[in-house]
């Protein structure tokens, strides 16, 4: 027996040209079959069919994750989590770490993550000494905000063999006192290869489910139906991370779809290569992409600039790949036929993307690759115009503009670099597909958040960040949406309530194409549908 369902009660927008605004959806076997004004879905209606009140709520399209990092988030749902501006101070991670291992499992492991060094009155970052008031026995290690800086204490130093002697890997850089020895901060490919590529990974399967089942959940919370994960096999974590996705959707216990990109700069030995092909259809885990980084983070001093920072004069960030490099990798990628994603924050690191993109297409031309830059937030509008033409879509970082703009102007770019950040204007004037993202765990999946950031432009302290560069509340909608579908290459099957797809919806409370555009990041998630079947309720 088919499975049946109508929605109505409430305001339908489709995302759909054909038909923007609906009574009524009416749906059989988890697809859409009508969608139009209830008397005429109401034909298809029959004793067998539930009837779903949406109760005066606004539903769109379920909302897609375009750049994040579910696997890196469920691990971390075990660790201290320093961020949301918990440490206002040095003292503060000192005081939460010591909390967490006190409640923790015993490990030789104290872990926290997300600290954030412009919180603190003196903008320092950690230190050995200070990580050394945590624990001496124990190694400790704590992740910046960023995810491309880290912080270790003395022990960590000693079991991870870093010294004075111990050289800074190619892309990255220990930082060391007068003397030459390591402070304890490590930036870039240090951070990623001499620290993170050390840590054990986790080895028992029924945990890393169990986690990812967690993270999986507060993604639903968010309306969130499908996600881009990106870096997956860092760390040697990508055989339990893809084993985990297949577990639970084996078990029909994964309530999302996941996009999985695999992380080629890992020392992992997980090198899937055969991808599992293009369009995910009604699967809810495909191996789809080719993720690589050429840069870091702005508000770590380690995106690649094409101008000095304002808070240093002399110092401009470098690529952590030379351009030859990112040339060699990005063709060998695309010739293959693999969707590339490659994250550039700096203006310097995004022309040596799009120039890379630019050569490979004249070397082996492909159509309708959509490969993505990420984060992409220092683009230039000739960056975006170059990527129109090369068929590439950048996917913007927009949260930073309200949790990062007043900094960025006052530390980090200086007003007039600062109002560029994230150009969602100049793209949407290109006629250009983009997306947003909160690159979770960086920052929670802020999707109402992300929205009205990119509506409003207004920074935390109610500044209006580059007015010139707010887009429509249709169209922040339709980067989480229909143009989110496109990068999984998605688009036959969701990003639009429209005949003949998945019935993936997210049930808004209020409708945020006509409320106050200030009150669209307190808009409230009622329901996370995928498929007809309910997996989150608020």
């Amino acid at each position: 027996m088919s499975h049946k369902s109508i929605y109505s009660g409430g305001s339908i927008f489709t995302m759909d040209s054909s038909m923007p605004r609906a009574e009524a959806v009416f749906v059989e076997d988890g697809v859409i079959k009508a969608v139009g004004e209830k008397s005429d879905v109401n034909n298809l209606v029959d004793a067998d069919t539930r009837k779903i009140d949406l109760n005066g709520g606004f539903l769109v399209p379920g909302l897609i994750e375009s750049h994040n990092h579910l696997s890196f988030f469920a691990f971390f749902l075990e660790h201290c989590n320093l961020g949301g501006g918990a440490c206002e101070n040095i003292d503060d991670p000192v005081r939460l770490l010591r909390a967490h291992d006190a409640k923790a499992e015993n490990s030789e492991y104290i872990v926290g993550y997300c600290f954030d060094d412009t919180y603190t009155p003196a903008l320092r970052h950690l230190n050995k000494n200070d990580l050394d008031k945590v624990s001496t026995e124990k190694a400790v290690v704590v992740h910046h905000m960023s995810g491309h800086v880290g912080y270790v204490n003395s022990r960590a130093l000693e079991l991870f063999g870093i010294s004075k002697t111990t050289e800074n890997p190619q892309g990255g850089w220990i930082e060391r006192d007068d003397s030459g020895n390591p402070t304890g901060k490590l930036d870039e490919m240090a951070w990623f290869h001499l620290v993170g590529e050390k840590m054990p990974p986790p080895t028992d399967p029924v945990k890393v489910q169990s986690l990812l089942k967690k993270a999986v959940k507060a993604y639903n919370e968010y309306g969130i139906v499908a996600i881009h994960d990106a870096a997956v096999g860092i760390a040697g974590t990508g055989e339990i991370v893809v084993s985990a996705y297949q577990a639970l959707e084996k078990n029909r216990e994964l309530n999302i779809r996941a996009f999985l990109s695999m992380m080629v700069q890992s020392s992992s030995n997980f090198r899937p290569e055969q991808i599992d092909g293009v369009g995910m259809g009604k699967r809810r885990i495909i191996a789809g992409g080719i993720k690589l980084f050429v840069d870091g983070s702005i508000q770590a001093n380690t995106a690649a600039m094409l101008s000095p920072y304002k808070n240093k004069p002399d110092f401009k960030g470098e690529l952590v790949m030379s351009q030859g490099d990112i040339e060699e990798a990005v063709l060998k990628y695309h010739e293959r036929g693999d969707h590339i994603s490659v994250h550039a924050n700096g203006d310097a690191a995004i022309e040596a993307v799009v120039s890379a993109f630019e050569k490979a297409q004249k070397v082996h031309y492909r159509e309708d690759t959509r490969h993505m830059v990420i984060h992409c937030q220092t683009a230039h509008k000739n960056h975006i115009d170059r990527m129109k033409a090369a068929g590439v879509i950048p996917s913007f970082f927009g949260m930073h503009v309200h949790y990062y703009g007043d900094r960025h102007v006052n530390i980090f770019l200086g007003e007039e670099r600062a109002s560029r950040l994230n150009p969602f204007g100049d793209a949407d004037r290109a006629g250009l597909d983009f997306t947003l993202h909160t690159d979770t765990p960086v920052m929670p999946p802020w999707t109402m958040e992300s929205i009205g950031t990119a509506v409003t432009r207004k920074t935390s302290s109610g500044t209006v960040l580059g007015k010139e560069q707010r887009i429509s509340p249709e169209k922040a909608l339709a980067a989480y949406t229909t143009m989110a579908a496109k990068c999984s290459y998605s688009e036959n099957d969701r990003g639009s309530i429209s005949v003949g797809k998945l019935a993936d919806f997210t049930l808004l409370s209020q409708d945020i194409t006509q409320c106050d555009p200030d009150s669209i990041k307190e808009t409230n998630i009622l329901k996370t549908i995928i498929e007809d079947e309910t997996v989150y309720e608020a």
